[in-house]
C-alpha cells in the first residue's frame, strides 16, 4: 500500500517455476505495498521486461529454459537501474559464482524467510 500518493509504489519482478513459491513471494510482498508482476519462464519474463521497467527484479537460478544469471544479464541490458537479487535453494554451484561475477545485487538462499526478503526489497527500493 502506497501512502505517498506522489511516489508510485516499487514495481518488483518475481520469477520462479515453482508456482508454489511464486505464489507466497508474491504475497509477501504485495500485502507490504510492493506492485508486482510474475512469470515462471524466461519467455514470459522477457514479454515483461520489455513492456515494464522493474525497481527490483527476483529470479530464481534455475528455470525451465534458461538461468536467472543469464535473465540477469538481459535485465542489465534492457534496464541497467534494475537492481537483481538471484533465489535459490543450491548452496554450491556455478550458477551462483556466476550470478557473484555478474554482480548481482543480492542473493537469497530458500527457505526465503518473509521478513528477510522485505528488508532486501526495502533496502533495494529507498
Amino acid at each position: 500500500m502506497n501512502t505517498d500518493d506522489t511516489r508510485p509504489s516499487p514495481r518488483v519482478l518475481i520469477v520462479d517455476d515453482n508456482i508454489g513459491m511464486l505464489e507466497t513471494l508474491t504475497d509477501i510482498a504485495q500485502a507490504s505495498g510492493f506492485d508486482i508482476d510474475t512469470t515462471t519462464d524466461g519467455a514470459g519474463t522477457d514479454r515483461l521486461m520489455s513492456a515494464h521497467h522493474y525497481d527490483v527484479a527476483v529470479f530464481d537460478i534455475v528455470l525451465p529454459d534458461t538461468t536467472g544469471v543469464e535473465l540477469a544479464r538481459r535485465a542489465r541490458a534492457r534496464h541497467p537501474g534494475t537492481k537483481i537479487v538471484i533465489i535459490t535453494a543450491y548452496t554450491n554451484s556455478e550458477l551462483i559464482d556466476e550470478a557473484r561475477a555478474e554482480d548481482v545485487t543480492e542473493i537469497l538462499f530458500k527457505p526465503i524467510e518473509p521478513a528477510r526478503l522485505l528488508e532486501v526489497l526495502r533496502r533495494l527500493t529507498r
